[in-house]
């Protein structure tokens, strides 16, 4: 069964890893190695993660199956970036 909640502070670990193996997985071949590893580190850290996740501006939703991270989105609050 597939549950979706919200983001707490406590998911920042797995949603770094579990947003850096998808952004891997989708646009590794578009890239060289040094380029994917450097945006990796810098965008999906667990420090990075946390910061976000406690922004009053930023909402994340994660989906679940089975305990494990099937999905996720951000939504933040303004403009466009």
């Amino acid at each position: 069964m597939i549950i979706i909640r919200r983001g707490t502070i406590g998911d920042a670990p797995a949603l770094a890893e579990f947003g850096a193996r998808a952004f891997a997985d989708t646009f590794a071949e578009d890239n060289t190695p040094e380029n994917m590893t450097a945006y990796l580190a810098a965008t999906f850290s667990a420090e990075k993660q946390a910061r976000e996740l406690s922004d009053p501006g930023i909402l994340f939703f994660i989906a679940e199956l089975d305990g494990v991270i099937a999905g996720s989105v951000k939504l933040v609050e303004g403009g466009a970036p």
